[in-house]
């Protein structure tokens, strides 16, 4: 889902995403298939303490929304290896 005309549009680019997700990488969680590419998102941006920010704009959901779309394919990708 696109973050179209939404304030996280303004403030959280798909690049701040990717930026957090890489950070997140350091950390060495695991990852599994069933983990679903929602909770994986909500970890990722506590890692990067990023919820209070998240919480504040008019529409928090847009933005999980998004990250866990930048994640899924990576997690369907696990189901097939």
């Amino acid at each position: 889902m696109p973050l179209e005309n939404t304030d996280a549009e303004e403030r959280i680019t798909r690049e701040t995403m990717i930026g957090w997700i890489e950070h997140w990488g350091e950390s060495y969680d695991d990852v599994r298939p069933d983990d679903g590419a929602m909770r994986l998102a909500n970890r990722i941006i506590e890692y990067n303490a990023a919820t209070e920010t998240i919480e504040a704009l008019r529409n928090p959901d847009a933005v999980y929304d998004e990250l866990a779309s930048i994640l899924q394919p990576v997690l369907s990708s696990m189901d097939h290896a």
